[in-house]
């Protein structure tokens, strides 16, 4: 039963990684460097995860590092509550 488990666990990973791969490929290069993602390791795919760069120069995929997550923009996100008087 553990085995299963953990095939099912890196089947979800396996899935965020691709999700969090195709909405930074997303991005463009400014909005890349501003969050510290190369988008040469993203070329790589999820071989080269986290697609991360350090000050020294890119950085070799780590594990258990956190997946980034966008969320799709909500349609009453730009809604805005009254203010109080």
């Amino acid at each position: 039963m553990k085995a299963l488990a953990m095939i099912y666990a890196s089947m979800i990973e396996n899935f965020q990684k691709n999700r969090t791969l195709r909405n930074l490929s997303k991005l463009n290069d400014s909005q890349l460097d501003d969050i510290g993602v190369s988008r040469e390791l993203l070329a790589q795919g999820t071989r080269a995860y986290p697609w991360l760069i350090l000050e020294t120069g890119l950085q070799q995929p780590t594990t258990g590092a956190v997946l980034f997550q966008f969320k799709q923009k909500a349609a009453n996100d730009n809604d805005q509550l009254p203010r109080a008087a």
